[in-house]
């Protein structure tokens, strides 16, 4: 499904995509870079004080869910390293730059539903 995503819209399409989460899922987010990712989970997890995780590797938000931004691992060794079949059983994991460490993800035993963003000219569009 295709959605197009817009200011307008992007709080009831992130709230949307929460009720579709519950411990154990892995939400995989991709797109350009300043297309929204880090926007939309703000949106989606509005009670929380969200930030990029970029220089953190994770943070964690409440007991529900943990963000992790793939685009910082250096390597797939690294990506393990985070604990994320630990993080798994307690928590939902959202995960920037997904489609960077797609078939790792897959590895593990949860299910992952993945939203891919882009452009169509100046309007953002949100696939999954």
């Amino acid at each position: 499904m295709s959605l197009q995503v817009s200011l307008g819209n992007i709080k009831e399409v992130s709230q949307e995509i929460r009720k579709m989460l519950s411990v154990g899922k892995i939400l995989s987010i991709s797109g350009p870079l300043g297309i929204g990712k880090t926007t939309f989970i703000k949106e989606m997890l509005f009670e929380h004080k969200v930030q990029s995780p970029s220089f953190l590797h994770a943070l964690f938000y409440g007991s529900d869910f943990a963000h992790i931004d793939a685009y910082t691992f250096k390597s797939k060794e690294s990506l393990f390293a985070m604990g994320i079949e630990e993080i798994l059983e307690e928590r939902v994991l959202i995960v920037e730059w997904g489609n960077l460490y797609e078939k790792e993800l897959e590895i593990f035993d949860a299910e992952i539903i993945k939203l891919e963003f882009y452009f169509e000219g100046e309007k953002r569009f949100l696939k999954y």
